[in-house]
């Protein structure tokens, strides 16, 4: 599992320790009953203080980053990793060069969705099952699994016809189709539900901050209807 198009901050620090023209405070000098994002002593970090003023760390001690700042109250943040964060109410910000931009929403880490063509026939005849699920994030990988399962048109209930696992890399989107004869059968008479359900299933350390987290679940459901003959 690795994490796509991202930026090291023990390569991003320094360099902006040496561009940076703030004053540098000492350890003693700064307040440090706030939260300590990314801290580190040695290897320099992003110190957010609890009224959201933002330092990073070098060996001469603290350097004010002003344009680093948070743009909501420190209360708000669920996440804050330098030129990113999350709010508790779920929106995602960025630095955008070295202005910070609102995203919007989150969006949910996976999507699915299944088709069924055709939808309808006499019975009997054949459908195909279509099936994408996609990658939202632009820089992590996804571990999915995958089911299908069926409600036959008579009420009976097939989970886990079809299982598997997946990885998505970052963005990616998976397809995948077969032919599935809908028999001639009484059951099969009417609203035949295919139901597509995709957990994302990721595990430790890459379902923690600052990846996305694991567990999302989503579904997409076709109908085919079968017809007497």
């Amino acid at each position: 599992m690795r994490s796509s198009g991202r930026f090291s901050l023990a390569v991003i620090l320094p360099l902006l320790l040496f561009l940076s023209s703030e004053k540098v405070v000492a350890d003693t000098d700064l307040d440090t009953t706030g939260p300590i994002i990314g801290y580190s002593a040695e290897s320099g970090g992003v110190f957010l203080t609890r009224s959201g003023e933002v330092y990073t760390h070098g060996t001469a001690g603290f350097s004010r980053q002003e344009w680093l700042d948070p743009p909501v109250p420190v209360a708000e943040i669920l996440f804050y990793e330098g030129y990113r964060l999350t709010t508790v109410s779920g929106e995602f910000w960025r630095i955008d060069g070295e202005t910070w931009v609102n995203k919007g929403r989150i969006p949910g880490a996976i999507s699915a969705e299944i088709s069924c063509i055709p939808t309808s026939g006499t019975i009997p005849f054949q459908t195909a099952i279509l099936t994408t699920i996609s990658s939202n994030y632009e820089e992590y990988d996804r571990l999915v699994a995958a089911r299908i399962d069926v409600r036959l048109a008579d009420g009976v209930q097939y989970s886990n016809l079809y299982t598997g696992f997946t990885t998505l890399s970052a963005g990616e989107i998976f397809t995948s189709s077969w032919p599935e004869t809908i028999p001639e059968i009484s059951s099969v008479l009417g609203e035949n539900m295919v139901t597509l359900v995709i957990q994302d299933v990721t595990p430790s350390p890459f379902n923690q901050p600052p990846y996305p987290p694991a567990g999302e679940t989503m579904k997409s459901t076709c109908t085919v209807t079968g017809i007497a003959p």
